[in-house]
């Protein structure tokens, strides 16, 4: 009933969007919106997409072209300048013979537009097949580069009427970059968000600080947190970067920092961060800050300050509707409280981030949570338990992603334990086809270890030798670090594999490692218990 009750407010909302958007609402109605979207996630990136077409909308009616249209092939008249490739004299021809055409000026403007897009897209993937290493530094150079060639060609006296124009053609580029962000697809979002910062840059606009942040947080997500930094850090350094602006990038460097393995910085960051967000007068900044922070602090061992930080933050956001980070924060607490041998505890605040995750409808970090408690079942030998978690979990993930792996494998060494063994070999070779599929290499050798100790148990060795030398796990091993029940007894299982397919040398040196990960738990849970016989 409260599911159908709150789908329907969804709906009234998503009615609500363009009088919304116009101004249009009274101010009960506006604060109405406003209290739903601080609680309602999906509804605030719907509400998102529609501020973004609305800006793109804006955008076209002052004469710029939606990207879009550059999907088909760009129509460029390249007679006699074919061959000479993206240079300034090119595209300085094409503007001309535009210029002097009979064609009407909204026809001008598009086909000026669409050169100066060709110019953009051709020139980038020229600089950018250059044999540099096209990532940090590099990237942001070759980037910096074109803006200075376009802002060239914006100068010339041909293009004097295209410069203005172009400022809206930026924000074109950036609302349908955020759409496409929005709705999942990186690359096309990375690609038009490098157009608007480019073409802002080349105007000299302050418009610029806000996309390059977006645009930075999207190179960070893409793995190249080199390129983020140095995006993160020229748009802080502008004087012209409103506060609120300056704590997101102070957090976002914290974050690419300790990518980079630079913890200390990272600290200093997030810590400038909070103390600048805890001026705005806001609640979410700070709490956002509060949990980088007791992440960071969990990663090097010191969990009783990480669960001091996250507790403080759910504090803050006691006054806030932001249900989703309310949610991640109580997943965080769980995950830190089952650290410290206090599951009773974790399980609460596990069930309080799926309560706050099924109110902002995001189903994976539901699975996700599930998946943490179903860990902390089953090692703490509550197997049943955990396998029905888990059946839960595997009915609400969309069984494509590298989470699904992770949910099967756990559900499948349970049901191999218990000598389940049809059903273990069901789930573990969905796992190894999905996991080959996502090119997942660390879940495809951990399911691999366990199909060899499968066909073990079930006294085929020859397929058990056969699975083992597919799999990378025995040979580059990963420091010992702070190892879970589950990474001793992934171990144990390699060393039963080398012991009973011969290679006894193998075998020892993994018994000798065995014994380190076993003493090292033992220091870091003193009262939690292995389990008998590793494994079983």
């Amino acid at each position: 009933m409260v599911e159908k009750r709150r789908l329907s407010k969804c709906t009234v909302m998503m009615d609500l969007a363009i009088p919304y958007l116009d101004g249009r609402l009274s101010v009960a109605q506006r604060t109405a919106v406003e209290e739903h979207l601080q609680s309602c996630v999906a509804c605030r990136r719907e509400f998102r997409i529609f501020e973004a077409l609305r800006r793109l909308s804006d955008a076209k009616e002052k004469g710029a072209v939606d990207p879009v249209f550059f999907e088909s092939p760009v129509p460029v008249d390249l007679d006699g300048v074919s061959g000479k490739g993206p240079t300034l004299s090119t595209v300085l021809e094409m503007l001309s013979a535009v210029a002097v055409s009979t064609e009407s000026l909204e026809e001008k403007r598009r086909a000026m537009i669409a050169h100066v897009h060709w110019f953009l897209t051709e020139a980038r993937a020229f600089l950018q097949s250059r044999p540099v290493i096209r990532a940090g530094k590099e990237w942001l150079k070759l980037e910096k580069q074109l803006a200075r060639l376009l802002r060239r060609i914006l100068e010339h006296p041909i293009a004097t009427g295209l410069r203005p124009l172009m400022a809206h053609q930026a924000d074109a580029y950036a609302s349908r970059g955020l759409i496409f962000q929005l709705q999942g697809d990186v690359r096309q979002a990375e690609r038009y968000l490098s157009h608007s910062v480019v073409i802002l840059w080349a105007l000299k606009q302050p418009e610029a600080l806000q996309t390059q942040r977006f645009l930075g947080e999207l190179k960070f997500y893409e793995g190249d947190a080199a390129a983020a930094e140095e995006l993160f850090i020229g748009a802080l350094e502008d004087p012209r970067t409103p506060p609120r602006e300056q704590a997101i990038l102070m957090r976002n460097l914290g974050n690419t920092a300790y990518v980079r393995g630079r913890v200390d910085e990272s600290r200093h960051f997030l810590e400038q961060a909070m103390a600048l967000s805890a001026t705005l007068g806001e609640s979410e900044l700070p709490a956002r800050d509060l949990m980088n922070l007791s992440a960071l602090d969990f990663h090097h061992g010191d969990t009783e300050l990480a669960i001091r930080h996250t507790r403080e933050a759910i504090r803050l956001l006691n006054t806030s509707a932001d249900v989703h980070l309310l949610g991640q924060l109580h997943a965080n607490l769980g995950t830190f409280l089952a650290m410290t041998g206090t599951p009773d505890d974790a399980q609460c605040h596990w069930e309080r981030a799926i309560h706050c995750f099924q109110a902002s409808y995001w189903t994976r970090d539901v699975v996700q949570v599930r998946r943490n408690m179903a860990l902390n079942a089953y090692e703490s030998g509550l197997h049943d338990h955990a396998r029905s978690i888990l059946a839960a979990a595997l009915t609400e993930t969309s069984g494509t992603d590298a989470l699904s792996v992770q949910l099967q494998l756990l559900a499948a060494r349970i049901d191999r334990k218990h000598r389940r063994f049809e059903s273990a070999t069901s789930l573990l070779d969905t796992a190894e086809t999905l996991a080959q599929s996502l090119n997942e290499s660390l879940l495809l050798d951990a399911v691999r270890l366990e199909q060899a100790f499968l066909a073990l148990i079930r006294q085929s060795i020859d397929r058990a030798a056969a699975i083992l030398e597919t799999t990378s796990a025995v040979k580059k091993r990963r420091p010992i670090g702070s190892p879970s029940i589950f990474d001793i007894e992934n171990e144990a299982i390699i060393a039963s594999l080398f012991e009973q397919t011969g290679r006894t040398v193998d075998a020892d040196r993994c018994r000798k490692r065995l014994h380190r990960m076993i003493r090292t738990f033992r220091k870091m849970h003193p009262g939690q218990d292995l389990p008998e016989e590793i494994p079983v």
